[in-house]
C-alpha cells in the first residue's frame, strides 16, 4: 500500500533511483508469457477466472494483506486464561482474508470442479498469481486441492452412511459418480455414527452441517467443491395474519433475519446440549406437579425455561 507522504529529501542524502510503487498492478494483463502458456496448454477456458484473480491479487488492498500476514506470524495458544489445554494456532485476520480470496476464486478445486483438459494448468496459473501477493496461504490451499485424489486412492476408507443417503439416487450413488469415489459404504444409524467416529470404527459419515457435535468432536467437514448438491436454506412458514395477531413476536422473529449463520447454529446447538439435563429436570418436576393436578399441563411451565435458555444463548 502506498504511503501517504513519503519523505525523499533526508538531512544526509536524497532517496533517488527507486522503482515506483508496485501496486496496483494487473498481474494477469501485464504477464504476456503467462497468458501465452495458459492458452498453449489448453486452459484458455479459465481466462475469466485468471483475469479476475490477477486484478484482485495485484490490488493495493490485497498486497497490504500479504504484508500484514507476514508481519504477524501465526501465534500458538497452548492454554487459555483458565489453564485449559487448547493446542491451537491463531492466524492474523489478513491471513484468513487471503484464504477467503483463494477459496472464493476456486483455486483449490478448479481442476476437480471442471474436469476438462487444462484443469491443472489453470490451478497452477491461479496459484502463480496469488502467491505474488502472499505465498504462505498456498499451503492450506494445496492440501485441500490434494484431498480429492487422496480419497480416490483410498478404496478401503471406512465409509458408513445413513440408510436414506445411501439409497437415494441423489445421495451417495450420484456423489460417488461425480467425484469418482471407489469406496463401498455400509449403512449406519445416525444415532450411532458419532460414537463410531469417536472410537475410530469408521472414517467418514454423512452429517448435518449445523450439528453441534462437529465442533465437540473436532470433525472436519468436506466441502462440495463440484457443487453436486443444491443449496439448502431454512425457510420460515407462517400464517398470513401472524404479524397482525402477534406483532411483538413477529418483530422478534424478523430481527433474527441474517443473524443466524452456520457458526451461530453450532453455538446455539452446543448450548442447548449443555443445558439439556436442566431442561429435562424442569420437565420432570413440572410433570410431577401436573400429575397431581390434571388441570395444569406440563408444557407451559417448561416453555419459559426453554425460551429463557434460548434467549440467553442468542445474546
Amino acid at each position: 500500500m502506498a504511503d501517504r507522504a513519503p519523505v525523499t529529501a533526508l538531512p544526509t542524502h536524497n532517496v533517488a533511483n527507486q522503482p515506483t510503487e508496485y501496486a496496483p498492478c494487473d498481474l494477469w494483463a501485464t504477464d504476456g508469457p503467462l497468458r501465452e502458456a495458459v492458452r498453449r496448454e489448453g486452459a484458455a477456458w479459465a481466462e475469466p477466472a485468471l483475469a479476475s484473480l490477477g486484478t484482485a491479487a495485484g490490488s493495493e488492498a490485497v498486497m497490504a494483506l500479504g504484508e500484514l500476514a507476514n508481519r504477524h506470524p501465526p501465534q500458538p495458544r497452548t492454554f487459555d486464561a483458565r489453564g485449559h489445554r487448547l493446542d491451537e494456532v491463531d492466524f492474523h485476520p489478513a491471513y484468513h482474508e487471503l484464504m477467503a480470496l483463494a477459496f472464493g476464486r476456486r483455486l483449490h478445486a478448479i481442476a476437480w470442479a471442471h474436469p476438462r483438459p487444462g484443469g491443472h494448468v489453470a490451478h497452477a496459473a491461479l496459484g502463480y498469481l496469488l502467491t505474488q501477493a502472499e505465498a504462505g496461504v498456498l499451503c492450506p490451499v494445496a492440501m485441500t486441492y490434494a484431498a480429492v485424489p487422496v480419497l480416490r486412492a483410498q478404496p478401503d476408507l471406512r465409509v458408513a452412511l445413513s440408510q436414506e443417503f445411501l439409497g437415494r439416487a441423489d445421495g451417495w450413488p450420484g456423489l460417488a459418480a461425480r467425484y469418482g469415489l471407489p469406496q463401498r459404504p455400509s449403512a449406519i444409524d445416525h444415532g450411532l455414527s458419532y460414537a463410531a467416529l469417536a472410537t475410530a470404527r469408521i472414517d467418514v459419515t454423512d452429517i448435518y452441517t449445523t450439528d453441534a457435535r462437529i465442533a465437540e468432536l473436532k470433525l472436519h467437514t468436506l466441502q462440495d467443491d463440484a457443487h453436486y448438491f443444491p443449496r439448502y436454506d431454512a425457510v420460515l412458514l407462517y400464517r398470513a395474519d401472524l404479524p397482525q395477531r402477534a406483532p411483538l413476536a413477529w418483530q422478534r422473529i424478523a430481527g433474527l433475519q441474517g443473524r443466524i449463520d452456520t457458526a451461530r447454529i453450532h453455538f446455539l446447538a452446543t448450548e442447548v446440549i449443555a443445558g439439556w439435563p436442566q431442561l429435562c429436570a424442569a420437565y420432570r418436576a413440572t410433570h410431577a406437579v401436573a400429575s397431581e393436578d390434571p388441570a395444569r399441563p406440563p408444557l407451559p411451565a417448561v416453555r419459559p425455561a426453554l425460551c429463557s435458555y434460548a434467549k440467553d444463548a442468542i445474546r
